[in-house]
């Protein structure tokens, strides 16, 4: 009878445990998604700063090799991309729905309408708080020094991570995947994301390109 008793009690002990340890549990839990909804909310805030601008430039790099440069001003837009020796060059105006891509390397321009050319992609974490409720569930938050700037990085999944300036919202460095180097190695595919400018282009840095010396084509 007394070891009956005594397995109760022993039994008791290990159910109240387990019932405490969930409960911490589920209560880190919930802080963590209130903080990954304050940290979010904050990046998100910053981030609609820099699209009311409406004067951003930006450049990336890339482990493939590409170098791109991308300009707007209003409704100009400019494209530099650079992959090895090839660089393409693309303007086009939206409002008189004027474009115009350039290959410099063949000393050749097309003359195309804006809407043949893809428009400016600004790279951000957060495009509207509905997509807040995906990252406070799944995503870890963490905080990082890169490149001298306090950083938050994001990770949704092992080979997605954004490291972004807590101080502006911009995004410095971002991992979308996996690649296989030529030895079939798995390496990081990383975008790097640097020299960001708010409300600096001026209208001569937004000029449309002068082409007269190019063979232009339709």
């Amino acid at each position: 009878m007394e070891k009956n008793k005594e397995g109760v009690k022993v039994f008791s002990k290990i159910g109240k445990a387990v019932l405490w340890i969930l409960i911490v549990f589920i209560v880190l839990y919930i802080i963590n998604i209130i903080r990954n909804v304050i940290i979010l909310s904050d990046i998100l805030a910053k981030e609609s700063i820099i699209l009311s601008s409406n004067n951003i430039y930006y450049e990336t790099t890339s482990d493939t090799g590409m170098e791109s440069k991308f300009y707007k001003k209003d409704e100009i837009e400019m494209f530099d991309t650079k992959v090895n020796e090839n660089r393409i060059i693309k303007w086009r105006n939206i409002n008189t729905n004027e474009g115009i891509i350039i290959s410099p390397n063949s000393k050749v321009a097309y003359n195309v309408k804006a809407d043949e050319i893809v428009g400016f992609n600004i790279p951000l974490l957060v495009h509207s708080i509905n997509e807040i409720g995906e990252y406070k569930i799944y995503a870890t938050l963490s905080s990082i020094i890169y490149t001298d700037k306090n950083c938050y990085v994001i990770m949704m999944g092992c080979n997605n991570k954004t490291w972004v300036n807590k101080e502006t919202g911009e995004v410095l460095k971002r991992q979308d995947g996996i690649i296989k180097s030529e030895n079939n190695k798995a390496n990081p595919a990383m975008i790097y994301y640097n020299n960001w400018k708010i409300n600096e282009l001026t209208e001569e840095d937004m000029a449309k390109p002068d082409i007269s010396s190019f063979e232009i084509r339709q």
